[in-house]
């Protein structure tokens, strides 16, 4: 699985949902907000994909 699986995922389908995070919304989602708060994230800066 790729994206940030939270804690405990009714539906492991989340993760297609989860791959992106916003960095002003991140420490307030609720899928997010755990992983943000222990500082286990990685930001990677890209003009384009």
């Amino acid at each position: 699985m790729f994206g940030l699986v939270p804690h405990r995922p009714a539906d492991t389908r989340i993760t297609r949902y989860t791959y992106n995070a916003r960095n002003a919304t991140a420490a307030n989602k609720h899928s997010f907000r755990d992983a943000w708060r222990k500082a286990q994230h990685c930001n990677i800066p890209a003009d384009t994909i």
